[in-house]
């Protein structure tokens, strides 16, 4: 076998590896779940309590799952909370790709 096939073959397998961890359920919802749930959705409302939580607020959904995704919280999808990622907010950029590149996904 040549290496152009080798190197093909093992990059092909990546790929496949990556698409079942995207898709993988552990304690957390799947990207995909995520991307459905909020399918057509404008508004999120956000709590580090959840969201159901008397000190909520609404935000644009953009806006919102950026502020879930940095500060953490729970109550969305059981009782497992999710870590903060960002508590000092470095990184929006790159939390902002995040959450466009995870909505985009239902629609695949």
């Amino acid at each position: 076998m040549t290496k152009l096939k080798q190197s093909k073959q093992l990059n092909n397998s990546k790929l496949k590896n990556n698409e079942k961890r995207l898709n993988s359920k552990r304690s957390n919802p799947t990207r995909q779940d995520v991307s459905k749930k909020f399918q057509g959705v404008a508004k999120y409302k956000y709590s580090k309590n959840g969201s159901d939580a008397a000190d909520a607020k609404e935000y644009p959904l953009m806006q919102g799952l950026m502020m879930k995704v940095s500060k953490g919280g729970h109550g969305n999808w059981g009782s497992v909370p999710m870590a903060a990622n960002d508590p000092a907010g470095k990184k929006q950029p790159a939390i902002k790709s995040l959450v466009k590149f995870i909505l985009k996904l239902a629609k695949k």
